[in-house]
């Protein structure tokens, strides 16, 4: 049927639980500490800018196409 009607198994839960728990730990530092702060909030976001978004983006527009569009 679709994504939100199938059951999820148990790699699913424990990926959900590990993210949980990695933004809640990183949360810590960038909250308490300044240099964690502009770590977690400057540093790690422009270098997933520069290296991460434009790879995964490449790939995301390749595999859209909007309606009415040839070629």
């Amino acid at each position: 049927m679709g994504i939100l009607y199938e059951a999820t198994s148990f790699n699913v839960w424990a990926i959900w639980l590990f993210v949980l728990f990695a933004l809640m730990a990183f949360n810590e530092p960038g909250r308490t500490t300044k240099w964690g702060g502009l770590v977690l909030f400057l540093i790690v976001p422009a270098a997933l800018t520069i290296f991460v978004w434009p790879t995964t983006a490449a790939l995301t527009m390749n595999m859209v196409r909007a309606p009415g569009l040839t070629g």
